[in-house]
């Protein structure tokens, strides 16, 4: 669940141990994100 602070690079650093695999995140979410900077607080990512 994304929280106030998070970015698709920070949730790729928890998640892969490196932020370099953010892309991956966004192409998985596509359908619900509007931009790479556009997470919202309380939104469910699907993490591939």
């Amino acid at each position: 669940m994304v929280s106030d602070g998070h970015s698709l690079r920070r949730i790729s650093s928890r998640y892969y141990g490196t932020d370099a695999r953010w892309q991956d995140i966004y192409e998985a979410n596509r359908d619900v994100l509007q931009g790479a900077d556009a997470l919202k607080i309380g939104q469910r990512l699907r993490i591939p």
